[in-house]
């Protein structure tokens, strides 16, 4: 009896890329032939082994809720071809999909839980319908799995979950971790450098870019990686304010190292994250680290409160600040340029916590489940 491994997608993302890293990691260690893959839409963005086939459920690029029951009867039936052991699913309509196909196949269903729910499904008809769903189908799931335990916390309290039967898994580190650098404060006095990584989608707040560059005291530029549906609008905002010298877009990229090495400041000011993969790699290569206070991961990351000053918080290997706060994330990258916060302090850290999570192989964790 087979295995499967099912996601919504193969397309640029935080949680493809955990998937896609992990199925080319069962190739390389030839335990590939034993796992099916299978992507609920034909997106594939990165890049998966030649020895992989992969089954594709629908010919569609973008996710329609209407044909949730039309993906269902093709999961079905490839399961009842296929007679599959396991099926570890990741992100939500994959995991809802698994967990109800589990039982006409009575294979053991383990999910994968990318994000927030909370932050991803705030009100309204969308949140209670991914609710009622996650209420009635995650405590039946044979295992639960986290990105961090902030996230496996508020998932056991809203839907009942059995604690026994959940486990915890940090995201691996893609990057290597330099083991140190020295901070160019006379650079910086003149134009900060600042990097932001993931996908151009209204939940990282991209747009929250333009008010903090309009508010900024000091001379910064923003370097943005990565794709998604909102880049034009950013793009066409960017050039309406005449801000087009303090922005520059390298699209996606295989390895974002040789741009975050320019730089010295990593931002973020995502409403929802699970344990962002963007953040950890930017740590490894030596950026300060100011990120949102969203659910979950950053805090996790990010390590306790030292101080509170100026609308943010001061952590042991970086800084925090509410989401949505323009204000508070243009004082923290303000009072870095110009030396007012213990960089060195935040940097060692920041580098120390990187190489921490690095030496811990994450992959390894996952192969075991499938075994």
């Amino acid at each position: 009896m087979c295995k499967l491994l099912l996601i919504n997608s193969l397309g640029f993302g935080g949680a493809e890329k955990v998937f896609v890293g992990l199925v080319n990691r069962l190739d390389s260690e030839d335990l590939g032939s034993d796992v099916k893959i299978c992507s609920i839409l034909n997106k594939s963005d990165y890049k998966v082994s030649s020895n992989i086939n992969i089954n594709f459920l629908s010919k569609k690029k973008r996710l329609n809720p209407l044909l949730l029951p039309f993906y269902l009867f093709k999961f079905l039936s490839l399961c009842l071809k296929l007679r599959p052991s396991l099926v570890q699913s990741h992100l939500f309509w994959s995991n809802y999909i698994n967990i109800i196909c589990s039982f006409f196949c009575n294979y053991d269903a383990q999910v994968v839980h990318c994000v927030s729910f909370d932050s991803k499904f705030k009100k309204g008809a969308t949140r209670f319908f991914h609710f009622v769903l996650s209420r009635i189908l995650f405590n039946k799931a044979s295992l639960n799995i986290f990105k961090s335990y902030e996230m496996r916390d508020e998932y056991v309290s809203n839907f009942n979950i059995d604690i026994s039967k959940t486990v915890v898994i940090y995201n691996p580190v893609s990057l290597k971790v330099i083991k140190s650098k020295t901070l160019n404060v006379s650079k910086m006095k003149d134009t900060i450098n600042i990097a932001l990584v993931g996908r151009f989608h209204r939940s990282k707040r991209y747009l929250d870019l333009l008010d903090i560059a309009k508010s900024l005291r000091v001379n910064a530029c923003f370097h943005c990686i990565g794709e998604g549906e909102q880049m034009p609008l950013i793009q066409q905002k960017v050039q309406e304010g005449g801000l087009h010298d303090a922005f520059r877009f390298y699209g996606w990229m295989e390895n974002p190292s040789t741009v975050l090495d320019e730089c010295d400041i990593y931002l973020s000011c995502s409403e929802s994250e699970g344990f962002p993969n963007a953040l950890i790699e930017a740590m490894s290569r030596g950026l300060i680290p100011i990120h949102s206070n969203c659910k979950t991961g950053p805090r996790e990351i990010l390590g306790e409160t030292r101080v509170s000053e100026n609308g943010y918080d001061l952590r042991e290997a970086g800084i925090t600040f509410p989401v949505g706060d323009i204000c508070a994330a243009a004082r923290a990258i303000e009072n870095i340029a110009c030396n007012k916060v213990d960089s060195k302090f935040i940097l060692n850290n920041s580098i120390s916590r990187a190489n921490g999570l690095s030496e811990h192989d994450s992959y390894e964790d996952y192969i075991e489940l499938l075994k």
